[in-house]
């Protein structure tokens, strides 16, 4: 009887070791309503597979000259990844902003800010810098492979990751509030590198 009780008691434990683990190992998912003209049209849902305090993804990308950029090469340094897409308004909106009120701000052996198209060449990243006014080169991902390691659905999404490579803000979209909590973070990042 006590055998019994005993495996029982081992068995409970072992389930409920199971499902925290599994719980905890679960990945963000928001759902966001689109509106137009202030009416609802419909929703996506964003899967997020890195969210904050995960370990960065590695990657590796290429800029619109040529110069290949390797995750591994920036710890040391706070990184902002930013995915865009070239029919994407919000990521003109956002990248026009970067240059001039972040990375001219910080040392680039301090700061880093990788702007990585999903889905486009070196062609199409260096029109959509020109048509963005961005004053930095812009990366690519031909293949789309880069952003699937991060999350799916809608840009501009961004990644903030701190010197050891820890993830420690996610965000969607672009707004005036949105930019401005980011340059607060990168800030404090940079600050406590």
């Amino acid at each position: 009887m006590l055998n019994v009780l005993n495996m029982k008691k081992i068995i409970s434990a072992a389930l409920l070791i199971f499902i925290t683990i599994a719980l905890s190992a679960q990945r963000k998912v928001v759902r966001d309503t689109l509106f137009v003209n202030g009416k609802p049209i419909g929703c996506t849902i964003t899967n997020w597979y890195c969210i904050e305090g995960d370990k960065c993804p590695s990657f590796t990308v290429f800029d619109e000259n040529g110069k290949k950029i390797v995750s591994k090469d920036l710890l040391g340094k706070t990184v902002v990844i930013s995915f865009w897409i070239n029919t994407c308004a919000p990521c003109r909106k956002e990248l026009s902003r970067v240059g001039p009120e972040l990375i001219d701000k910080y040392s680039p052996d301090e700061f880093a800010f990788i702007a990585i198209g999903s889905g486009e060449t070196a062609e199409s990243a260096k029109a959509f810098r020109l048509r963005s006014t961005a004053t930095f080169p812009l990366c690519y991902d031909e293949t789309g492979d880069v952003v699937k390691k991060f999350a799916d659905n809608g840009f501009p999404k961004l990644f903030v990751v701190d010197s050891k490579g820890i993830v420690r803000m996610t965000e969607q979209g672009y707004s005036e509030e949105k930019f401005s909590h980011l340059k607060k973070v990168v800030d404090r990042l940079v600050k406590t590198r």
